[in-house]
């Protein structure tokens, strides 16, 4: 993802923290590399694009907690 993105630093492995195991999932970070502050925004909407499409190509679904 960050090799097609004109906003992520290319050839920078990104990072994948596990922060917690809950009820409704597992809690993660992902440290992306971006080429300017600014582009922080664009470079986090297009990753959870990618991810939220290979979730649907796994047959994953997200669970949504009624409070």
């Amino acid at each position: 993802m960050l090799e097609k993105s004109e906003y992520g630093v290319t050839g920078f492995q990104p990072l994948v923290r596990y922060d917690q195991l809950g009820d409704y999932g597992i809690r993660f970070q992902v440290v992306l590399r971006i080429k300017n502050i600014l582009d922080e925004a664009a470079l986090r909407h297009q990753f959870i694009k990618v991810v939220y499409r290979k979730y649907q190509e796994e047959g994953i679904t997200l669970l949504v907690r009624h409070d």
